[in-house]
């Protein structure tokens, strides 16, 4: 019975606690011992194992070996808490030290999210009667989409809508170079078939292979009623006229892949008064609802035509709501960005 319960005493990792128990076990074993030699209920003899094991007779020889093998197994538990007690100490350690960089990446990962929100569009141009909106919400903290409206002139407006391959910090920072990239390439008069062959030829350079952009250009010019885009490989936008949506399909590969883009063209769209463009990343159709179903292209022309007769803002946030809600309260699996041009 004393071995198992000595045994046990491993289990609080304490090796004071385990010498104390077996010090104790064993000083009471000799105290009862010398008892029953003292009372002359044993007879104590100077013979061998084989009388002690096979008789009732109580050696010397016998017993010294019992307290050696006693003291040994004590020895040997003490050793064990002491190991598992150094084990369980640098396990904690390790732990804390785990913890605590998780939460420090996880301040960064905020602060960085901060920072890249200031990146967004925080204001939006007037031109004309136009209504425009866009809102990005990242999947975590900092993502890989990006969208934004640049007045480039009388009636005119550019809308640049991307998305970075894969997830995270990197694809903040390549958004960051698009970003940056726009905004200077927008200030130098170019066509959009020059303007997205010069973006893809700066990602092709400075981003690895596998490393692409989807990017959506469209100019918008009220004074001619004409949508003119380039689609290099992104969910295709749609444009509204008479309450109904048509998706523009027409375009190129993505950014970055090729040094070149086959059949990088520009395409024309009426944009009469009254039309509106709805643009989108692929983490709108993609959010599933707890079922696995996909939200859908169909679920999202239908939500956006009800908003037809609203300003860009309501028709943006609206369009997120339902987006968010068919996800049943489920975390972001990607970036969901909606931008929207409404000439009212």
């Amino acid at each position: 019975m004393v071995f198992p319960l000595i045994g046990l005493t491993a289990l609080r990792y304490d090796v004071r606690l385990t010498i104390v128990a077996g010090a104790t076990a064993l000083v009471t074993y000799l105290g009862l011992f010398a008892y029953l030699a003292l009372t002359h209920s044993i007879q104590l003899e100077f013979v061998g194992y084989s009388d002690e094991m096979f008789t009732s007779k109580v050696t010397i020889v016998g017993q010294a070996t019992k307290i050696c093998i006693f003291a040994g197994y004590v020895a040997l538990v003490a050793y064990m808490a002491r190991y598992s007690r150094r084990l369980m100490e640098r396990l904690v350690r390790q732990e804390v030290e785990v913890q605590g960089e998780k939460e420090s990446m996880q301040r960064e990962l905020e602060i960085a999210g901060q920072v890249q929100d200031q990146l967004l569009p925080q204001e939006f141009p007037q031109v004309g009667t136009l209504s425009v909106y866009g809102r990005v919400e990242a999947g975590r903290f900092v993502g890989g989409d990006y969208c934004d409206f640049i007045k480039t002139g009388e009636g005119r407006l550019l809308v640049t809508v991307a998305d970075v391959s894969g997830k995270g910090v990197p694809a903040a920072l390549i958004m960051s170079e698009v970003r940056a990239a726009t905004h200077l390439l927008a200030s130098m008069n170019l066509t959009l078939t020059e303007f997205v062959e010069r973006l893809n030829d700066l990602l092709r350079k400075s981003t690895e292979r596998k490393t692409f952009v989807t990017f959506f250009a469209g100019m918008v010019d009220t004074e001619t009623g004409i949508l003119s885009y380039v689609n290099a490989g992104h969910p295709p936008p749609f444009v509204g006229r008479n309450g109904r949506l048509s998706p523009l399909r027409r375009g190129t590969i993505p950014l970055g892949i090729m040094s070149t883009l086959p059949e990088c063209t520009v395409h024309t769209e009426p944009f009469p008064r009254g039309s509106w463009l709805v643009c989108y990343t692929d983490g709108v159709f993609e959010r599933r609802n707890a079922q696995g179903e996909e939200y859908g292209e169909e679920r999202l022309v239908q939500s956006a035509q009800l908003q037809s007769d609203r300003q860009a803002t309501e028709c943006v946030n609206q369009l997120l709501a339902d987006v968010r809600a068919f996800g049943e309260g489920r975390e972001l699996d990607d970036d969901l960005t909606i931008a929207v041009v409404h000439w009212s």
